[in-house]
């Protein structure tokens, strides 16, 4: 996994789904919670993981295709001008 691809998840998140930190850090394969909780817990978070990685990967998709986006947009500002 590329250095600083776990942080840039962790702080996409924060930003734009604050109520998923404990979906998040099950997504990162982290341990929530103190040893006490932990022992309550078992719940694995499955269908809120599925709709956060999905939302991830929409977000990554959609930025990998904004440099091609921008430049159209520039190429075709620049043809209007003449």
């Amino acid at each position: 996994m590329p250095h600083g691809f776990p942080g840039t998840f962790r702080t996409w998140v924060d930003d734009t789904r604050p109520g998923e930190d404990v979906a998040a850090e099950k997504a990162l394969a982290h341990d929530v919670g103190n040893a006490v909780s932990g022992r309550y817990r078992h719940s694995d978070l499955f269908d809120r993981r599925v709709a956060l990685m999905d939302a991830w990967a929409m977000h990554c998709t959609a930025a990998a295709k904004a440099p091609a986006s921008l430049a159209a947009a520039r190429a075709r500002k620049a043809k209007a001008a003449g």
